[in-house]
């Protein structure tokens, strides 16, 4: 398996854990007497998720912008089409 390759595999695992871990929570909310883990658990799970999510997205960064001021650039696009979606 190449690089590139292992890299798209690993981001969609962590994103894939981060995605159960918050839908834990969510049924935690609901009340779910289903779940077997308590709230701190749960918290700390999410909080580890979002860490790994951002390693994977560190790596997906470098992978596909140039620089800095590309993704800066993507970025600020997309936040002006969204608050001139949200002002129609």
């Amino acid at each position: 398996m190449d690089d590139i390759t292992y890299n798209i595999d690993l981001a969609i695992e962590e994103m894939s854990e981060l995605i159960q871990a918050l839908s834990k929570h969510k049924r935690l909310l609901q009340e779910d007497k289903t779940l077997r883990v308590d709230k701190s658990q749960i918290r700390e799970n999410i909080k580890e998720e979002i860490a790994d999510v951002n390693i994977v997205l560190i790596k997906l960064k470098e992978m596909y912008f140039e620089n800095n001021i590309e993704m800066i650039k993507f970025i600020g696009n997309k936040i002006r089409r969204t608050k001139e979606l949200s002002e129609k």
